[in-house]
């Protein structure tokens, strides 16, 4: 009988853990087992977490975890699953969560998969199939670690969090993992502010290398303001042609959304960019070629000249305020 039981989630970013629980829920609820969520320091999100689908939060006071080192989370979380041996552990896909995973699934010696786009039981609900997308964003990959804990990581936008349930309780249990002191001392820590983060992910507006001129991105900036949603560029657009600043773009080596209403603008359709918007839940594609590959991976497809579509576009809005 397999020894190892339970779902955790963990992220130091509040947001991202609400994400990866509307994704573990469903997960849980198809093996039939129980959720967690791995809590440093003290928190006020205990009931936001049991909320959003937890049913046990395992809270770590420990103060040498006040501050981000991964050695000292490494032996946090290592200690902690090798007491309680949870089946899987979802861990956010951000700096310190990347960092965390792989020395954690060394030091469990088990799998790690990071970057997790889809996650689904296999047919015995044994192991956790998961999906990446691999080779600049042409392949989608499918992996199983036949060891467990099965070790995943998933960046921000890929699941969305279940809607909140305010009668849902939980389970809080005070954990004291064995932890180590840091071999290592910080000197300095700057915050350095997020500038990509997306204010509005109800709805984004994806541009690349159709808009040619700084006129045509200020086009679609007024539009989305307008709509209320969020511009997204392309690599291209914001590398290469310098038309947009941004310090992290959209696709496979950049950043994903997962909005409700993603709208595409002078994309052709490319894999790797395709990526970063593959789970939003409706997509509108702008393009003056009616094959152009994106709309295969559209929901709605407006085919001819973002200059003239998008005025219009404003005068509806325009009609609806």
């Amino acid at each position: 009988m397999d020894e190892n039981d339970g779902i955790w989630v963990f992220s130091e970013v509040h947001e991202l853990s609400l994400e990866l629980l509307g994704k573990a829920r469903q997960l849980a609820d198809a093996i039939e087992t129980n959720l967690s969520v791995i809590s440093v320091g003290a928190s006020s999100k205990t009931d936001d977490y049991f909320h959003h689908g937890a049913d046990q939060v395992l809270s770590i006071t420990n103060p040498i975890l006040e501050t981000f080192q991964v050695d000292t989370y490494v032996d946090a979380l290592s200690s902690l699953a090798n007491q309680k041996k949870p089946e899987l552990i979802l861990i956010g896909a951000t700096r310190s969560g990347l960092e965390l995973a792989p020395r954690l699934a060394e030091r469990l010696k088990t799998g790690c998969v990071t970057e997790a786009i889809s996650m689904e039981p296999d047919a015995d609900k044994e192991f956790i199939l998961m999906d990446r997308v691999s080779m600049g964003g042409t392949t989608i990959e499918t992996h199983a670690s036949r060891s467990k804990p099965q070790i995943v990581t998933v960046a921000r936008g890929i699941f969305a969090p279940m809607h909140p349930d305010s009668s849902r309780t939980g389970e809080e249990i005070e954990v004291n993992p064995e932890i180590k002191s840091s071999t290592t001392k910080i000197l300095h820590q700057k915050t350095i502010p997020n500038s990509t983060s997306l204010r509005s992910p109800s709805m984004v507006v994806c541009i690349g290398r159709g808009l040619k001129t700084k006129s045509d991105v200020t086009m679609i900036e007024k539009f989305a303001e307008r709509l209320g949603a969020d511009v997204v560029p392309t690599r291209s657009l914001a590398e290469d042609l310098k038309l947009l600043s941004a310090e992290k773009w959209l696709g496979f080596t950049g950043q994903r959304v997962g909005p409700n209403l993603c709208l595409t603008c002078g994309i052709s359709g490319q894999p790797e960019t395709v990526s970063g918007f593959s789970n939003s839940h409706i997509v509108i594609s702008i393009n003056s070629d009616p094959s152009a590959r994106i709309f295969g991976f559209s929901d709605y497809a407006i085919i001819g000249d973002f200059h003239e579509i998008i005025p219009k576009l404003m005068k509806i809005i325009g009609h609806l305020d």
